[in-house]
């Protein structure tokens, strides 16, 4: 959506009509005689019937008859209509006149009221034929008579109206709409305190100013509540705020929940305006042929409306949208020839941007370069930061084909600077920092390969930590600074006031030195991949692996080679036979095939390249820190030329971000107990139905013959109720949660744990990740024995899922799952992990030594499972063991 169209001219114009057709406002004139009644009724019947012509002629015999009887007022009250008519008439000179005409016998005879109201038509009048000092001069007038009047409401719309010339700075815009704001606050009604409130959000996003954005935005649409349509437009303008946030499925359901009322009233502008946020969000959702449609529906309920100042903006959004498409010359078609009439400003620097990526794509790069120009030029003009940082990209993007890398360098990092001062201003939400950054990967990523390619190892790492986690970092700090979770109801917005600056190398040496870890940090482009390691030492080195990223999930799934489905009892002999699996998905899982090309080649193209950075001590410390597709890869899997696998030679743990290894945990004095839960019974409803877990039983049992018995809750079958879980989980040293993990990718919130229903309590044995955001934990470590819980919705930000909720409730460890957890092997592994953890090794190498010694028992053949067929010896497959991973601190 284009800031500046939006409501303003549907205002506008929608006001002129209404006033044509108004009856008149001032007392019975003297001249009110049988011919006088007789032609109001003539002037009625073709009001209504919107037979201009015709109005005009017995508005002309109304103002003789005027004229004749020296009736002053009658004469200024057709002189009025008959500007409106001839506005109507396209008659502009002739309906300025008559407004003026008008103007001057109210002036005369002192009537306030009357010439504000004759300011405001001069207003509209500007408006409508794109006279912006006009429309600023006419509507401040009219301000001003409205205030000698004591009209504080009227003076407030004409304020604002006046904000609508098009040559007006938004620094402008936004002193005069404050001022309206002071004078609306203090004497207006809610309808009049909402439109301002709306414009000034609207006006407050263009310059950056997010936080105070969505603040008056959202206070408007309640004080709106009596003007739907109106209330409608503040709902556009508050999903335009979540997809510039990352949140564009978001933003297309409050669309989709405004349109029906829009096509109800036949509002023409704010259709228009609906299908053209539909097509921008549903471009930012990647759904481009849904955009197109959109795009292309808001053009053309533009021109049938005859929108003259608003079909060029949606005009612009579907080029936009086609260019992303490859459709260059199409998207240049549509733009050369509206560039070509004495644009607006506001139109120009998004029109100007997207033609020089269409020449772009085309190869023009000359034509590119000077369109682009002038679009950063406009932008400067404007103090449009948004669209700034956008502009400079594409600039950069142009730069570089050009071979002109320091230009093209600076164009990035100047972007990059603007983007850290928009984000600075983002509403204090989680739900709205995670994605920020998400919608300025290609600068991201050009940034990086510019440093990258400038030798600049240590910028270019500075640069992916900017955009890495930063929310999560945001979040835990607020978190810390209010000394505990936040006491949100379940699936509310989680307060996120504190801005974490970035961190840089030179700052990270010390906590990468502290931890005696070697820091591993990768960065996906779609076409090529950068390596960072900062060794303990602090040296920097960096690599460059030309892969596509959509290689990595095909070897992602190859080495996992599982399906899923129902269980089922067929099970089929043999050691390199498919074996069928319970998993804590409650599916079945299928083990078969060989994944051990797939995990070379990811060795090859994550590891090689900088393996002679890497430590040569056998158990020395990994820290990883994965981007994009890397969140779903099993590094403790990855092979070398040995067939050895990374996680013989190395420990790992994982991060979001650089960041968090220096990051404090919040943990002072963890609880001194351990919290066990297994296979609740009855399990919550599912479909399908969720499945026992003996394993799972078998694990807890396990672990429970290794603990003191005195500091060990263990909560199985019935016991393991949500409402215990919640009343035992507080002060413990470690929760282990064995149950089945069910994670929605598409709806993160909804994401649960199964635990056992209470009816009485009306709980539905669901701890969903936005209820674990409200636990308040004090553990060194949680393990959630459960399938795919390492998972979740990805962004920027991380992974949204179940293990970020737990580390915001209090534990700077969690041990998740990449992948569908088979049942049974679980009890041989976690048991393993928490014998070494209490005996003092690090989480870390606990895990690790966990790993090998499940290894080590596969190799051997030590361990089967019981089927309906019989006994089967479980291969050594990664799903069977490098599903569990370590998160956060080692």
């Amino acid at each position: 959506m284009i800031p500046g169209v939006r409501r303003c001219g549907r205002r506008l114009v929608s006001l002129a009509l209404a006033v044509i057709l108004a009856a008149p406002s001032h007392a019975q004139t003297p001249a009110s005689d049988s011919v006088v009644a007789a032609l109001r009724g003539d002037v009625d019947r073709f009001t209504t019937a919107k037979n201009w012509p015709a109005l005009v002629e017995a508005l002309t015999r109304l103002r003789t008859v005027a004229e004749g009887a020296n009736d002053t007022l009658l004469e200024a009250e057709t002189l009025r209509r008959l500007g409106l008519a001839h506005q109507q008439l396209k008659a502009s000179d002739q309906a300025r006149a008559e407004f003026e005409a008008a103007l001057a016998i109210h002036a005369a005879r002192g009537d306030r009221v009357s010439s504000g109201q004759l300011r405001d038509d001069l207003g509209f009048l500007a408006f409508a034929i794109e006279d912006w000092p006009g429309v600023r001069s006419n509507f401040a007038a009219a301000a001003d008579q409205f205030a000698a009047a004591g009209l504080p409401e009227r003076q407030v719309n004409s304020l604002r109206n006046s904000t609508f010339a098009r040559d007006l700075s938004v620094d402008d815009r936004i002193a005069i709409i404050e001022r309206a704001w002071l004078i609306a606050d203090r004497s207006a009604g809610a309808l009049v305190k909402g439109l301002v409130r709306h414009q000034l959000g609207d006006l407050l996003v263009v310059r950056g100013e997010y936080d105070r954005a969505i603040e008056e935005v959202e206070a408007a649409v309640p004080l709106l509540e009596s003007d739907k349509p109106k209330q409608a437009a503040a709902l556009t303008s508050l999903g335009r705020i979540y997809r510039l946030h990352g949140l564009p499925d978001r933003s297309i359901a409050i669309y989709r929940r405004v349109l029906p009322l829009l096509e109800q009233t036949g509002d023409a502008w704010g259709l228009a305006q609906t299908y053209d946020a539909l097509g921008v969000a549903n471009n930012a959702a990647g759904r481009f042929s849904e955009a197109i449609v959109e795009e292309e529906r808001a053009v053309e309920v533009a021109r049938r409306a005859d929108l003259r100042t608003a079909i060029p903006f949606y005009t612009a959004n579907l080029a936009a949208t086609l260019r992303g498409q490859g459709e260059f010359a199409r998207a240049a078609a549509l733009l050369e020839p509206l560039l070509a009439d004495k644009p607006l400003p506001e139109f120009e620097k998004l029109a100007r941007q997207t033609l020089a990526g269409a020449y772009r794509g085309l190869g023009r790069l000359d034509a590119a370069r000077v369109e682009i120009d002038k679009a950063v030029a406009i932008c400067a003009t404007t103090n449009d930061r948004e669209q700034m940082v956008g502009a400079l990209t594409s600039r950069a993007q142009i730069r570089r084909d050009l071979n002109d890398l320091p230009s093209a360098l600076a164009d990035a990092t100047h972007a990059l600077d603007l983007l850290e001062a928009l984000r600075a201003n983002a509403p204090p939400r989680d739900a709205l920092k995670q994605g920020f950054v998400d919608q300025h990967r290609d600068l991201f990523a050009l940034a990086i390969a510019l440093q990258r390619d400038s030798h600049d190892a240590a910028g270019a790492f500075d640069t992916a930590e900017r955009a890495r986690a930063r929310a999560f970092q945001d979040l835990l700090a607020t978190r810390d600074l209010a000394a505990g979770p936040a006491r949100a109801p379940a699936g509310a917005e989680l307060p996120s006031g504190v801005v974490v600056p970035p961190v840089r190398v030179a700052g990270l040496r010390n906590a990468v030195r502290d931890a005696n870890t070697t820091l591993l940090a990768y960065w996906v482009a779609p076409e090529e991949t950068t390596v960072w390691v900062i060794s303990r030492s602090g040296t920097v080195t960096t690599a460059r692996v030309p892969v596509k990223a959509s290689r990595y999930e095909e070897l992602t799934r190859q080495v996992w080679h599982t399906s899923s489905g129902p269980v089922t009892t067929t099970t089929t002999k043999g050691s390199h036979a498919p074996i069928d699996l319970l998993a804590r998905s409650g599916t079945r899982l299928t083990l078969g095939g060989d994944p051990r090309a797939a995990l070379r080649e990811l060795y090859q193209l994550l590891i090689a390249p900088i393996e002679a950075s890497l430590p040569s001590t056998e158990a020395s410390l990994l820290t990883i820190v994965p981007h994009g597709p890397l969140f779903g890869v099993p590094f403790a899997a990855l092979t070398d030329a040995r067939n050895t696998y990374l996680v013989e030679t190395y420990r790992l743990h994982y991060l979001a971000s650089a960041a968090l290894l220096q990051q404090a945990s919040h943990v002072t004095t963890a609880g001194r107990g351990v919290l066990l839960v297994a296979d609740p019974s009855p399990m919550p409803a599912s479909s399908p139905p969720l499945a026992a877990l003996p394993g799972a039983r078998a694990e807890v049992r396990a672990l429970a013959r290794l603990l003191p018995k005195n500091s060990t809750t263990v909560l199985v079958g019935p016991e393991a109720t949500e409402s215990r879980v919640r009343a035992a989980s507080g002060g413990q040293r470690a929760v282990h949660l064995a149950t089945h993990g069910m994670v929605f990718d598409d709806r993160p919130f909804d994401s649960f744990l199964a635990l056992a229903p209470e009816s009485s309590l009306g709980s539905d044995g669901r701890l969903t990740t936005s209820e674990v955001y409200g636990l308040q934990l004090n553990a060194d470590v949680v393990v959630l024995s459960g399938c795919r819980t390492a998972t979740g919705q990805l962004s920027g930000d991380g992974v949204q899922g179940l293990a970020r909720a737990f580390f915001y409730a209090g534990t700077p460890s969690v041990v998740a799952t990449l992948w569908d957890l088979p049942d049974a092997p679980a009890q041989y592994l976690f048991p393993e992990f928490f014998r070494k953890w209490i005996a003092g090794e690090s989480r870390s190498a606990a895990l690790r030594d966990a790993q090998l010694s499940l290894i080590r028992a596969l190799r051997r053949g030590a361990i089967s499972v019981t089927t309906p067929l019989g006994a089967v010896k479980l291969p050594e497959h990664p799903a069977v063991w490098a599903s569990p991973v370590l998160l956060g601190q080692p």
